[in-house]
């Protein structure tokens, strides 16, 4: 089904898709153009262990310690997301009304492309906008062979610069890296997800089962998060996860859910056990989203939306009998205008 889409030009800002075409080879990109570094943002006095990943200004940023540090990845960054063994990054690199998925390898510094999104069509037009193509929210398998992301499939182009652009709505879809020197993710990569809805920010379980993720109607009906079998090919709503939650992240045991909850005019960070249970509220600042897990599951770290300014924190979590409490929350950048959307990752 699609959808008739009116300001389709601030759509396409904050959409995430990839053009879908049969056995194209990528070619790798080894060399990047530089970009401009924003002035760092002043850190906060609480050290982290590990390394934090951010965007500030399209910039991609390594926090570690108290410490923060940009990373060259060349353009406009929308966001990225450690691998599990912390040898890679996934990220998105926009461009002028699309966005492409690539990968750099922290050891060799190479950065590989996945999608090719881009078109040949004159900039800045009706028919380029409206094959143009996104990308988004990759995550990583397990075992680190493979990424599931958001995209949708291409849509034919219209004759008529007057004749109105449809588009339809976001999928997973699923790609095997193995898959890099032969082609990019085509439509036989779509998940068998039945939804007319746009399918959000996935996040694949540790013991590789299941997939969370957001379903976001576009018309009636409220935002919830799913639970995807990869074995059953079935979804279901995530047991005891509120409605109108999103930002899902699994711990690093899989024993729990992390996700935003609105609720009273605020946003906060919530926690569930995926056996069931009530969910459990871990901050109580009111603009807390894209929560964030320590690798050894003791922390979390959590994007704060403010009236001026956008930072990261992050909370100590204590477990008492069957509850999960978090600590006062401690901030990591201060005047950082984080991109919130870009969200968090947080590896070794």
């Amino acid at each position: 089904m699609k959808w008739r889409v009116v300001f389709i030009f601030v759509f396409l800002l904050t959409a995430c898709a990839t053009q879908l075409v049969d056995k194209q080879v990528v070619a790798p990109t080894a060399n990047v153009q530089p970009v401009h570094v924003a002035a760092p943002a002043t850190q906060g006095d609480t050290a982290i262990k590990g390394q934090l990943l951010y965007v500030q200004q399209g910039q991609m940023w390594l926090h570690s310690g108290t410490e923060a540090k940009p990373l060259d990845l060349g353009g406009t960054v929308g966001g990225g997301v450690w691998s599990h063994d912390s040898s890679r990054i996934a990220f998105v690199r926009r461009g002028e009304s699309f966005a492409d998925l690539y990968l750099f390898n922290t050891d060799t510094r190479k950065i590989t492309r996945i999608t090719v999104n881009d078109n040949k069509m004159q900039a800045r037009t009706q028919k380029y906008v409206h094959q143009a193509l996104w990308v988004g929210n990759p995550t990583w398998s397990p075992d680190d062979s493979e990424l599931v992301f958001t995209d949708q499939p291409a849509f034919a182009t219209t004759e008529d610069d007057a004749n109105p652009i449809y588009e339809s709505p976001f999928a997973l879809y699923r790609y095997k890296l193995k898959l890099l020197d032969h082609r990019q993710p085509t439509n036989d990569d779509e998940l068998p997800i039945e939804s007319d809805s746009d399918l959000q920010s996935p996040d694949w379980s540790p013991d590789g089962q299941y997939l969370a993720y957001v379903d976001a109607p576009r018309t009636q009906g409220d935002r919830r998060i799913m639970r995807y079998s990869l074995a059953d090919k079935t979804s279901q709503p995530f047991p005891g996860v509120p409605v109108k939650a999103y930002d899902p992240a699994w711990s690093p045991d899989g024993s729990l859910l992390a996700f935003a909850v609105p609720q009273d005019g605020g946003t906060d960070i919530w926690v569930v056990s995926i056996n069931g249970g009530n969910a459990q509220r871990l901050t109580k600042l009111g603009r807390a989203r894209a929560p964030a897990w320590s690798p050894d599951g003791t922390q979390l770290a959590f994007i704060n939306v403010g009236d001026d300014a956008t930072d990261a924190y992050l909370i100590d979590l204590q477990h008492t009998g069957t509850q999960l409490s978090g600590s006062d929350a401690k901030p990591l950048t201060r005047q950082a205008q984080i991109d919130a959307n870009a969200g968090l990752s947080w590896g070794r």
